[in-house]
């Protein structure tokens, strides 16, 4: 068990209506090859019709690695929800568009993130279009949220003029058309000389990448790349799989650190109403914190110390529902027919009686709003 905890990556894409969610989204999930074009044609159905892309959570392998790629809304409207959800996650991937930058509501989402431990990853999308400076986007970053960026790749060619990204660990060039693959950095001219030097002043500055800073909410890890045209986000998705933190125990109510081989308990971070009038309309969304869920076990409700049985639990998969018959700590389930379930609601297995403290309250001087309320 503890085995299947450690190959899990949970976490949630942040960014500003309009930066490129859905698209990346889109883009990680192909990547993995776990989305059909029927499933590419429903995510546009949802999206032209305002609402979020998946229920609550899309999972998918790549690797030897477990993916939970929760569902966020990144309009100001449902900030409450987006913080519900934020606070399932083990990490986040903060979106920036190459031309916009650090957006209002991105750093709301931000600083909820740092609020509550949340390590961030930040990916530069848009590259193939006219924006910002690269050097000036990662000024941002320190300059309105104090967090140093460091750079794992670097764009070679100013934004509108991709020609590649520096894969700055191994300093090779990774070319944006594959047709030009036969590049070498003597083919890049002052585009290569400009992306070692801008690469050099970052390290120069404190830009090494740095595992206790990253976890610590004081640096991120910055990528660059074009999420519609699916060019950086396998190194993306290589990174989550590499720095992304696995799952750990979460901390009850009285204080203990519930182990991640305890029995089976989780908590309910997002209730969704009306997903299929014709059967079950209410689905309770739980992320699992300790030991195997089996579908069809018997849960005690912590609130009411009910028991009831999970028979319709699912596992959300992009446009399909999953009927897995497990989930382990850092998965999602879904809990149908569960009508007393609320946000911040426990359920567990086994003695004594486990209660997660309800999800933490969050006001930011930007303006957001308490999701306790």
């Amino acid at each position: 068990m503890i085995g299947e905890a450690r190959r899990r990556r949970t976490f949630a894409v942040i960014g500003h209506p309009d930066a490129g969610k859905s698209t990346l989204i889109t883009a990680l999930a192909r990547h993995a090859r776990v989305l059909s074009a029927a499933g590419t044609d429903w995510m546009e159905s949802e999206r032209a019709h305002g609402t979020s892309m998946t229920s609550a959570a899309l999972q998918f392998a790549y690797g030897d690695t477990v993916i939970n790629l929760l569902d966020t809304s990144g309009n100001a409207d449902s900030s409450v929800d987006t913080y519900r959800v934020l606070s399932a996650v083990d990490s986040a991937v903060m979106l920036l568009d190459a031309a916009q930058g650090l957006e209002p509501q991105t750093l709301n989402l931000f600083d909820f993130c740092r609020q509550q431990g949340i390590p961030v990853i930040t990916f530069i999308t848009k590259w193939d279009r006219p924006g910002r400076e690269a050097l000036r986007l990662c000024d941002e970053l320190t300059d309105r949220i104090g967090v140093q960026p460091m750079p794992l790749t670097w764009p070679v060619g100013i934004a509108g003029h991709l020609r590649g990204v520096v894969d700055v660990p191994s300093g090779k060039f990774v070319p944006y058309r594959p047709a030009k693959a036969h590049q070498n950095e003597s083919d890049l001219g002052a585009d290569w000389v400009r992306a070692q030097e801008e690469v050099e002043l970052l390290y120069a500055t404190g830009g090494e990448f740095d595992e206790s800073r990253f976890l610590a909410v004081t640096a991120t890890p910055v990528l660059f790349g074009t999420a519609v045209c699916d060019f950086g986000v396998r190194h993306l998705l290589d990174s989550l799989a590499e720095l992304a933190p696995r799952p750990a125990p979460r901390t009850d109510t009285d204080g203990e650190a519930r182990a991640l081989d305890a029995p089976f308990s989780a908590f309910v971070f997002k209730v969704q109403t009306r997903m299929d009038p014709a059967r079950r309309d209410q689905v309770a969304f739980a992320r699992v914190c300790s030991g195997v869920f089996k579908r069809g076990m018997i849960v005690t409700h912590a609130t009411t110390g009910k028991p009831f049985a999970t028979k319709y639990a699912q596992k959300a998969f992009g446009h399909l529902q999953s009927r897995d018959d497990s989930a382990y700590p850092g998965d999602v389930i879904g809990l149908a027919d569960a009508p007393t379930l609320r946000v911040g609601d426990t359920v567990y297995t086994g003695r004594p009686p486990v209660h997660f403290p309800s999800l933490p309250g969050f006001i930011s001087t930007r303006g957001a709003i308490d999701p306790a309320q």
